[in-house]
């Protein structure tokens, strides 16, 4: 016995009968799909997850950018060209010779007071490469701080092209010379770790190096190297630019193991750098979209730190999420069972399951409703007399072996503040809007990666201009534009905004600029920063 229908519906407290009505989380050609934060979408394999709530959605948001976990690499295949008809749409895979290029050491604010704080949290991830937390924790906590000065000693103390992950593993095997040169460096936390490394006896010191570099064996290919040593495009350029991004992450499933902790710590890094302020981002630059979190297969990135109290933020911050999993314990064997990414999920759409946890954890969540059941009783050899009684009793609305044979094309709704629904499923290809703007693999199964040569382009690796002396110095974009470039002043201060990619003429002064002014302290930063001083850094002079 199933979800009641009609006038038992409304006396069961359930919201309408299938079938009357379409669900409106998934009306063709709505650019807000989502009213609500956080959708939660439970169904196994092969049950429409991705022809419906996640095509659906990438197929119709133009408003707000997507950040999309493809573990398959079938949506950017089959929506990237709708997606780049709205704004720059890139796939980053290291795997792959055509990936698109992120290097995680270049988002660190160097010479800013979080300098510290974002380097740790690279090195912490690297480090806890299961996410788990699960090893002997003197090892990891010393590897932690040792990765953490080297990172630091990398973005301060060698060449800006050489300031990479696939850097720090040839450090990590020139260990000695490396550290000497760290105890005598001029920043204080590598010099301090530096000259502990030193004074441990070799066995000691072995053992904790060798954790650090274990953290960085996947860098040992030279590909995953060559796709993490330069940057096509920056986090703040999600939700900065001038048109809404999409950034599709693909891992193939046989190389999961050895590069997720790389996804795990661009996904932290790019919450981290969201949840700095509600108007912009950690870089000084103003937001001007919504990101849209679509992650399929959710379990599979592992358990992000930090994510189970970040999700209760994210929608003040600006990102709507959608996680989709095969199951809901998948979730709790991830997070534990405190529910605090369920209970932040204002909607939750099953599919039919066969998990016993799952069918009963749906029914309750359904509820239960009242059933009025009335008996007569009537005496033997008479007209008249005998009685009636009314009983109620309270049942589940839907029985968890109801759960088991829902049909292919009926889902359970579960919103928040509504009644339950059961409903029918959306397919991207049932509807003309959807089908115009998607790609049918099953019709054209040939569609390959080929990133974007001419968005790659565009939106080749160009750091802010004034990243650090923004933050530093308090100076708005028009005064970084006219302390930098009073010639170019007006121009000048959409590279500022990250409007428009610096110019190349420009690229040799600014990376001699942020190198010089990372070694000076951040009170003393507008000071020194004088138009004679700036103007003599363009001509390529050394000022210590």
């Amino acid at each position: 016995m199933g979800i009641p229908a009609g006038r038992q519906t409304r006396r069961a407290a359930v919201a309408r009968p299938a079938g009357r009505h379409r669900p409106r989380h998934a009306r063709p050609g709505d650019h807000d799909v989502f009213r609500r934060p956080a959708p939660l979408v439970a169904g196994a394999s092969g049950s429409g997850k991705t022809a419906g709530p996640v095509l659906t959605t990438l197929l119709s948001c133009r408003d707000r950018s997507m950040l999309v976990f493809d573990p398959k690499g079938e949506l950017y295949r089959m929506s990237a060209p709708f997606r780049s008809s709205v704004g720059a749409a890139f796939f980053f895979d290291p795997t792959e010779p055509d990936s698109a290029c992120f290097n995680p050491l270049a988002e660190i604010p160097v010479g800013t007071s979080r300098e510290i704080a974002a380097v740790q949290n690279i090195a912490s991830i690297l480090v806890d490469s299961s996410g788990l937390k699960n090893s002997e924790p003197i090892w990891p906590i010393t590897a932690t701080d040792l990765l953490t000065a080297i990172i630091l000693y990398a973005v301060t103390g060698i060449p800006a092209p050489q300031r990479h992950l696939g850097t720090l593993r040839e450090l990590m095997f020139e260990m000695p010379t490396t550290l000497e040169k760290m105890a005598r460096g001029k920043n204080d936390e590598c010099q301090r770790v530096g000259a502990t490394m030193l004074a441990m006896t070799p066995k000691t010191a072995d053992a904790i190096a060798l954790t650090a570099r274990s953290a960085l064996s996947v860098f040992a290919d030279p590909l995953v190297v060559e796709k993490t040593s330069r940057s096509d495009f920056r986090i703040s350029d999600l939700v900065c630019s001038r048109y809404p991004m999409s950034l599709y992450l693909q891992v193939p499933p046989s190389d999961r193991d050895r590069v997720m902790p790389l996804f795990r710590l661009m996904l932290v890094q790019i919450f981290k750098a969201f949840l700095y302020r509600t108007d912009v981002m950690a870089d000084g630059r103003k937001k001007r979209h919504r990101l849209q979190l679509v992650a399929d297969e959710f379990p599979a990135v592992g358990k992000i730190p930090g994510f189970a109290q970040d999700i209760q933020e994210f929608r003040g911050y600006g990102i709507s999420c959608m996680l989709l999993c095969q199951s809901l314990k998948s979730l709790a064997a991830l997070y534990g069972n405190s529910q605090v990414i369920r209970d932040n999920c204002h909607i939750v759409t099953c599919f039919a399951s066969s998990d016993t946890d799952s069918m009963a954890d749906i029914s309750k969540a359904v509820g239960q409703g009242v059933e009025i059941k009335t008996s007569t009783t009537t005496h033997k050899g008479r007209w008249f007399g005998g009685s009636e009684s009314k009983s109620e009793s309270r049942r589940p609305l839907l029985e968890p072996g109801d759960v088991r044979t829902l049909g292919m094309d009926e889902a359970i709704v579960l919103v928040t503040g509504t009644r339950p629904l059961r409903a029918r499923k959306i397919r991207w290809f049932a509807h003309r809007k959807f089908r115009d703007r998607g790609i049918d693999l099953r019709r054209f199964p040939d569609t390959g990666l080929v990133q974007n040569e001419e968005i790659l382009a565009m939106h080749e690796a160009a750091e802010p201009a004034s990243r650090p002396i923004q933050i530093a110095a308090g100076w708005t974009n028009k005064k970084t534009a006219a302390v930098l470039f009073p010639d170019e002043a007006e121009s000048a201060r959409k590279w500022v905004a990250g409007d428009r990619p610096l110019p190349a003429k420009h690229r040799a002064f600014v990376d001699h600029l942020l190198t010089t002014i990372a070694a000076i302290p951040d009170e003393q930063r507008e000071r020194f920063l004088t138009p004679a001083t700036v103007e003599r850094l363009r001509q390529g002079e050394v000022i210590s």
